[in-house]
């Protein structure tokens, strides 16, 4: 007998291994190296897993699919910077997270595709268009929102869809998860009758929606279904609804439902969302703004800080606003104090008229090294294959762009490496060329370039320069070319305001082609 039990405890356990094995060959795959064919870079033929690249994908702004991938994994593309992304016929499954921090912005999808929802795109926030064969038999889009075929489940809702209310249509029973997550431009939402069930972080991280109205029918919330709303003043709820864990979870203008859980953490987060969000705007560009141990002219200065540096935003007092700031450039801790609000310009308070996705530097920076911050000393040089240095951008600050150093080593049509770490400053005054995402429109935008860092730019009534002058804007000021004549251009501002700028300060942004 002992024999015999151990013989089938042995096939038992080479049976445990073999399937072990199996998993395992399974669920480690190899790094994908890219192939350059000429023109753009591309997963290799014959790929039919996609899980990570050997390279940094911020620095592939294009890349074409095989036509042999079928599955996508987890953070596959994690970071690419490319505006646009064709997902190739013959592909099945998109794991979650697939284009997590990516940049982009129209996503055309196969009749294939079988396995998504929601977290398949979640993390990438500048997904504004979405595309679909028609033949899908799973999934359909109208107006760029992924429905199921037959309509009941609301599977995904762009987080970069600039509607600013959103009736979700009659015969949806449910909320996908993550459907509507990270859409910051949703002030209110109606859900039809018949509503019976929001998935999981269904409408997790709307922050600036304010208002919904949650209908009778409506039976299951999920986890974290409205958390980090932070707008979130007013929702109806009817009663008897099964709700999961922390459905309100840091919505601190909400009363009636359920209150902040976690006060430090909605703090932590207020930090994040108004980080540098201010720009110092004395009268006169050459003037130093004093800022102040307390909201009173009268108290001792703190600091005197020049024409365009960028301040945290914390609060809005009587005639004073209470502003974050660094007192030396390299200096890693922030310090506190109050700044006249009429020198101080709101940098958050416009709607952006674009997205700057990278830029090209001069090759040699010259006049505002000094205003720049500390560049890494040991900086490798590599090139695109069109022959120029970029910079992948991540953050507009004010005056300045910050983000990737990048290039790229091409050896026997394949990418080896890529991108340099750190997240260096560039003054936009020293740019060569600018690409931004794709808008779906024809307009000419563009942006103030001034002569220097502390310059502001001319908006005159007319296209004279002794017309009189509406306003002055800071470098990296958004525009929209209306017309032109001679040396000037007629331009709106991000503000609304019209006028005419001269042409040697208006640099035109060319969109990343689709």
């Amino acid at each position: 007998m002992g024999k015999r039990y151990l013989a089938l405890l042995l096939v038992l356990l080479t049976a445990l291994w073999g399937s072990g094995a199996a998993r395992a060959e399974d669920g480690d795959y190899d790094w994908i190296r890219l192939q350059w064919d000429g023109s753009s870079w591309a997963v290799p033929e014959g790929t039919e897993v996609l899980s990570h690249l050997e390279c940094d994908p911020w620095v592939i702004d294009s890349l074409r699919l095989p036509s042999s991938l079928r599955r996508m994994l987890p953070e596959s593309l994690y970071g690419y910077s490319g505006s646009c992304l064709h997902i190739p016929e013959g592909v099945e499954e998109m794991e979650g997270w697939c284009l997590n921090y990516s940049a982009v912005c129209r996503v055309t999808l196969p009749s294939t595709l079988r396995v998504f929802d929601g977290s398949s795109l979640a993390g990438a926030e500048s997904v504004r268009y979405v595309r679909m064969a028609e033949d899908n038999p799973y999934f359909m889009v109208q107006d760029d929102v992924i429905f199921t075929k037959d309509g009941t489940t609301l599977v995904y809702y762009p987080p970069d869809k600039r509607d600013l209310h959103y009736d979700v249509p009659r015969g949806v029973t449910t909320i996908g998860t993550y459907a509507f997550r990270g859409n910051d431009w949703l002030v209110t939402l109606s859900l039809p009758m018949g509503l019976t069930a929001i998935e999981r972080g269904g409408i997790e991280d709307c922050g600036r929606l304010e208002a919904v109205s949650l209908p009778l029918s409506l039976e299951r919330m999920g986890d974290w279904c409205f958390s980090d709303c932070v707008s979130l003043e007013r929702v109806q709820m009817p009663d008897g609804v099964e709700m999961g864990e922390r459905c309100f979870d840091n919505c601190p203008l909400l009363s009636g439902r359920e209150k902040v859980e976690e006060p430090e953490r909605a703090s932590e987060r207020d930090w994040y969302w108004t980080w540098r969000d201010g720009l110092i705007s004395p009268v006169n560009a050459g003037d130093r703004v004093p800022i102040y141990s307390q909201p009173d002219e009268g108290s001792s200065v703190l600091f005197r800080s020049a024409c365009g540096s960028s301040v945290t935003v914390w609060e809005e007092l009587d005639g004073f606003t209470k502003v974050g700031f660094y007192s030396d450039r390299n200096s890693e801790s922030m310090e506190t104090g109050y700044v006249r609000s009429d020198q101080l310009v709101r940098t958050d308070a416009w709607e952006p008229l674009f997205t700057i996705v990278r830029v090209m530097p001069r090759q040699e920076l010259k006049g505002s090294l000094r205003e720049m911050r500390a560049l890494p000393t040991e900086m490798q040089t590599t090139v695109w294959p069109q022959g120029a240095k970029t910079f992948q951008v991540r953050e507009v600050t004010g005056q300045w762009l910050e983000g990737y150093w990048m290039g790229m080593v091409v050896e026997d049509g394949e990418m080896w490496v890529s991108c340099l770490d750190g997240f260096p400053a560039l003054w936009l005054g020293d740019l060569m060329a600018c690409y931004r995402t794709w808008t779906g429109d024809d307009r000419t935008l563009g942006m103030v370039v001034s002569d220097a860092p502390g310059n502001r730019v001319n908006l005159r009534e007319k296209p004279d320069r002794s017309a009189h002058r509406r306003a002055k804007y800071f470098t990296g000021t958004q525009l929209e070319v209306l017309g032109e004549q001679g040396g000037w251009y007629q331009v709106r501002m991000v503000d609304g305001t019209e006028g005419w700028m001269m042409k040697d300060y208006v640099m035109v942004v060319e969109q990343e082609a689709f």
